[in-house]
């Protein structure tokens, strides 16, 4: 944050959203990236435990990167799509091994 608000000052100071639009996206990242994602969180968090959010929530990388593509007509790179499967794989090998470790509790 200090860097963003050094490198702000640097170009001339922030620039403030002009209309009412502009506040209503401001409002609305803050509300559904911040806020929403934050809240979805905890409440995972209760439900599922932690291991298992924070296993979910390592696609979420991967998962914007993919609406990105999708939704904005973004070109993913190569490395990109390797990168994906690699978090797609970590995921469900934690998961593969979860179930491994329990079967094998319960035998």
């Amino acid at each position: 944050a200090l860097a963003w608000i050094a490198l702000d000052i640097a170009a001339g100071g922030p620039e403030i959203p002009a209309t009412p639009r502009s506040w209503l996206l401001v409002a609305t990242i803050a509300l559904v990236s911040t806020a929403l994602s934050i809240l979805a969180m905890l409440a995972s968090t209760r439900r599922i435990g932690a291991a298992t959010t924070s296993v979910i929530l390592t696609l979420e990388v991967a998962v914007t990167a993919l609406l990105a593509a999708l939704l904005l007509g973004e070109a993913l790179a190569p490395r990109q799509y390797v990168g994906g499967s690699l978090i797609l794989a970590g995921v469900v090998l934690v998961r593969l091994a979860g179930r491994t470790s329990r079967e094998g509790a319960a035998s």
